[in-house]
């Protein structure tokens, strides 16, 4: 150090004038020389930790006037003393270090598997989660992790691999982490933040997979990448090979859905005894990006209730800007439902005043302004604002992260994290909409799991909207699940006629939110001429007149009072005995055998 300092001092510029002259003085080297490397190391570790205990040639400076103090004698041997610490601590974390690593790396090839692509935050999350659950062991694929997060990962009892052999996912890499054993359960998890890096890795990994014959019943994939994205290549469908299950995750949906899911807005509804709301359903929801719009989405099929109005004030600064995509996919839902967007902040003067209006009617704030410290703040202003204004209202902070009730009470449960195993995987979400799926599909030579497998995009997302409503539903009815379980599900002609109703607007929201609008008089004249057509040609032809998914438009898209007109005429054509209304009874009818 002090040979650096003087370096630094003395060394001079070409600029002035003066030629750098070299710096002169003694270097002393050890060097040790064993057949043995275990040997060797440790006889070179203790050697150089002797040079600070003697062999630092103190008698050439023991005569210096400076040294002849007894306290800076002790001075000289405390500071050697505190760098012998120093080294023996570096060297031996460094070679604990190691030596854990390769411990960690023979254990990951035992037991469940749970593979990570992506090191943030969130997964250490996942990863802490896992581990608590004592699901297996974990191991991060990435490039990009932080030092930070790479000591997290060790700290965790995780490893992280970042070399090519695992980015690449090749056959080496399979190996070292033990995936070729039979009838061990590899989870993938790949929730990068770019789509097409998740899906690029995902295909890789299941190229090396099949090549390792792997049975696709090992394996399961949860990929970061849009709801709607074509996966069937990654699914084992047939003889097809691929993962034995596929769930995408798109961060503001789910976020969105487990809002819903753990806080039903039918929640805070009153209902009288016929099943019929006492009240509107009003919400807030601030912020306008994916996870805005999702909620709000979300909000619209899971607030319509018979005798009851959806209303909802969006506020955000840039809400006209950002609508576009809102718009076109979902043009029916601005159109059909008294929602209004304002320009705004939550924290202006024109947000208090529309709380001030409304503050009455309103049952629901969800804050998604994209930004935890911000959602964080308002909730912080609006919690003051209730407090001294008495106002009950309940306020969540919903952010890729998950859900939080901010002022719920003390017996109430007030958080939710996404990136845990049963939220990630759906495995708990998506249970009753898989026994739904089944319930439709009416085949008992397959199990509601092998259904679903099968299960296109719409269907699943029907039949997880289906599922989400069914807590409104049991409300509604003034009935418990044990109730519903066992059997006690009859209704009087009125609540029986409310809850349809109740029904057949969230059958109609979720339309609309999935971009469906109603089928025009035309278009279901020319549907009914091509039904003929098809009959005559294939009497067993499976051809609906009054749906048309890839246009996404539907004819059962109209007011309840409508339904009986167009089952006649459907009726007419057909020769059948359709009764869209009693469809929708049904629908609730059938919530015991779910």
């Amino acid at each position: 150090p002090f040979a650096v300092a003087a370096a630094k001092k003395y060394r001079l510029t070409k600029n002035s004038g003066v030629k750098a002259f070299p710096l002169r003085g003694r270097c002393h080297g050890f060097a040790v020389t064993e057949d043995h490397f275990g040997l060797a190391t440790v006889r070179a570790l203790l050697a150089v930790l002797g040079t600070y205990l003697g062999r630092m040639d103190f008698s050439s400076i023991s005569n210096a006037p400076l040294m002849q103090s007894s306290l800076m004698q002790m001075l000289f041997w405390i500071v050697h003393l505190v760098a012998m610490y120093a080294f023996a601590s570096a060297a031996i974390i460094t070679v604990g270090a190691e030596a854990l690593r390769k411990l960690r790396l023979w254990l990951v090839r035992r037991g469940t598997l749970h593979l990570i692509y992506g090191v943030s935050s969130d997964t250490l999350d996942l990863a802490r989660e896992l581990l608590t659950q004592k699901r297996g062991t974990v191991v991060f694929v990435d490039t990009k992790a932080t030092p930070g997060n790479a000591a997290a990962i060790a700290k965790v009892g995780c490893v992280l691999r970042s070399d090519s052999s695992a980015l690449q996912a090749d056959s080496a890499f399979v190996r070292s982490i033990g995936a070729c054993r039979k009838n061990r359960s590899i989870h993938v998890y790949t929730l990068e933040t770019l789509a097409s890096d998740n899906l690029y890795y995902s295909r890789r990994l299941l190229k090396t997979l099949q090549e390792a014959n792997v049975e696709p019943a090992q394996t399961s994939l949860v990929i970061r990448i849009r709801e709607n994205t074509d996966l069937s290549g990654l699914q084992a469908l047939g003889d097809q090979y691929g993962y034995g299950t596929v769930t995408a995750v798109q961060e503001a949906a789910l976020a969105a859905r487990t809002l819903i899911c753990n806080f039903p807005p039918s929640s805070y509804m009153e209902f009288d005894k016929d099943g019929k709301a006492t009240g509107d359903f009003e919400a807030i929801v601030v912020g306008f990006g994916q996870v805005g719009q999702s909620v709000l989405r979300h909000l619209v099929m899971n607030g319509q209730f018979e005798g009851s109005c959806f209303r909802a004030a969006v506020f955000a600064p840039n809400c006209s800007a950002v609508k576009g995509s809102f718009s076109r996919n979902s043009p029916q839902v601005l159109k059909k439902y008294q929602i209004s967007l304002h320009n705004f902040d939550a924290r202006s003067e024109e947000f208090y005043d529309h709380l001030a209006n409304r503050a009455k009617k309103v049952k629901y704030i969800v804050l998604c302004t994209g930004s935890e410290s911000m959602n964080l703040e308002i909730a912080e202003n609006l919690l003051e604002y209730f407090q001294n204004t008495g106002l009950k209202i309940p306020v969540f902070l919903c952010s890729h992260r998950g859900v939080q009730y901010f002022n719920a009470p003390e017996d109430s449960d007030k958080s939710v994290r996404l990136y845990r195993p049963e939220i990630l995987s759906m495995e708990e979400m998506d249970e009753m909409a898989m026994l739904i799926n089944a319930h439709y599909q009416a085949d008992p030579e397959k199990t509601p799991k092998e259904h679903w497998l099968h299960c296109d995009y719409f269907s699943r997302m029907s039949s997880r909207a289906f599922a989400d409503s069914l807590e409104a539903v049991l409300r509604a009815a003034g009935k418990t699940r044990e109730q519903a379980k066992n059997g006690q599900w009859s209704f009087t002609p009125e609540q029986m006629e409310n809850l349809g109703i109740m029904e057949h607007c969230r059958w109609n929201a979720f339309h609309f939110c999935m971009g469906f609008r109603n089928m025009t008089e035309e278009e279901y004249a020319d549907r009914c001429r091509i039904y003929k057509e098809e009959k005559a040609k294939n009497p067993s032809s499976r051809y609906r007149i009054g749906k048309d998914v890839p246009k996404r438009i539907h004819s059962c898209l109209i007011p309840w009072e409508d339904l009986d007109a167009l089952s006649a005429r459907e009726n007419a054509v057909t020769g059948g005995n359709v009764n869209y209304k009693q469809m929708d009874r049904n629908n609730v009818l059938t919530l015991p055998a779910l």
